[in-house]
C-alpha cells in the first residue's frame, strides 16, 4: 500500500518492511506505533532539547527498512542486521544501525547524518546535499560508496585500529575525464584551471 501523510512506524509483513514515515518534532508527545506484537513494535518519544527518537528493532535479517519524508529527528535501528535501509525526502535526521547485508540508500535528502556501527557492503547516494557518513572500522574496509548528483558528502572513519579519535575527509565533487585508447579514464581534480583571455584562474577542490 501507499505511504500516507500521517506519521507512521509500522512493519509491513508482505513485503518484511518497515515504514518510517513522516516523523517530525512533536513538542514533547510520545507514542507507540506499529501491530500487536511486540516483536513488530516501533517507539516514537521526544525529550526537550533534544531530536525527537525514533527506534525500531528488527529481528530477522531478510527485513529492510524505509526512512521517508522525516525531518529535525534521530533514527536508531537495533537488533539484528538487516536486508537493506531507503532513507528518501528527508532534512536534517541523524540515523543510526548496526549491520546491512545489501546496501543503503540515500535519496533527495539534505544535511544527513548516517551511522553504521557495523558493516554495509554498498552505500548509494542520489541527489543529496550536507551529508555525514559515519563509517566503522570493518564497514570501512569493505564498503563501495557510489554517488550521483551530490554535494558536500563527509566521510567519517576511525583515525588508527582501536582509537577513539576519527579522521573525516571530503569526497570530490570534481572530476577529469580525459580520453585514453578510445576509453574515459576518470580522476580526482585536485585543481582546475580556467582560461579567459589573458587571466588564469585556478580553483583548489580540496581544503
Amino acid at each position: 500500500g501507499k505511504v500516507t501523510n500521517s506519521p507512521m512506524v509500522l512493519f509491513r509483513e508482505e513485503n518484511r518492511k518497515w515504514i518510517i514515515a513522516n516523523q517530525k518534532p512533536m513538542g514533547g508527545n510520545r507514542g507507540i506505533f506499529g501491530s500487536k506484537s511486540k516483536k513488530n513494535k516501533g517507539h516514537s518519544s521526544a525529550d526537550q532539547g533534544e531530536k525527537m527518537v525514533v527506534t525500531v528493532h528488527v529481528f530477522d535479517p531478510t527485513q529492510k527498512v524505509h526512512i521517508v519524508n522525516c525531518h529535525d529527528v534521530c533514527v536508531q535501528i537495533h537488533g539484528c542486521m538487516m536486508k537493506s535501509l531507503l532513507v528518501e525526502k528527508c532534512t536534517k535526521i541523524n540515523v543510526v544501525f548496526d549491520s546491512i547485508t545489501k546496501d543503503c540508500k540515500v535519496l533527495k535528502c539534505k544535511k544527513l547524518a548516517l551511522q553504521g556501527t557495523g558493516t554495509c557492503p554498498a552505500y548509494q547516494l542520489d541527489k543529496t546535499d550536507v551529508l555525514t557518513l559515519w563509517l566503522s572500522e570493518d564497514g570501512m574496509q569493505m564498503s563501495d560508496i557510489v554517488t550521483n548528483k551530490c554535494t558536500k558528502i563527509t566521510i567519517s572513519v576511525p583515525d588508527g585500529e582501536d582509537s577513539e579519535e576519527r579522521h573525516e575527509f571530503p569526497l570530490p565533487e570534481h572530476v577529469v575525464h580525459k580520453i585514453s585508447g578510445g576509453n574515459n579514464v576518470s580522476s580526482n581534480a585536485h585543481h582546475m584551471t580556467f582560461q579567459s583571455d589573458s587571466v588564469s584562474t585556478t580553483r583548489s577542490t580540496n581544503p
